[in-house]
């Protein structure tokens, strides 16, 4: 894919839990979105839409500094141990 400059990005943190959790919401001039695994104990996490479960999400393994990047505008959601924290960096039009 070629690449295209963004205008903008955003930043943030969002803590996970045994339920599944929005990461980030969707935007509709999102270009890119890049997740990183974090916190005090990262953990695995699964990542998907609304509802995602261990065994429907995709799968961020609990290594500090795992990262997986998506070219998406749909909400984004995870599902792990409160340990786990996803950073994420979004960039937009």
């Amino acid at each position: 894919m070629p690449s295209v400059p963004s205008n903008g990005i955003a930043t943030g943190q969002t803590a996970m839990t045994a339920s599944a959790v929005q990461i980030v919401n969707a935007r509709g001039d999102r270009k890119r979105l890049t997740l990183v695994m974090g916190g005090a104990t990262p953990a695995d996490t699964f990542i998907g839409v609304a509802g995602v479960a261990a065994g429907t999400g995709v799968l961020l393994t609990g290594v500090k500094g795992t990262a997986l990047v998506l070219e998406t505008t749909a909400a984004v959601f995870g599902i792990g141990a409160a340990t786990a924290t996803i950073s994420y960096i979004e960039e937009y039009a």
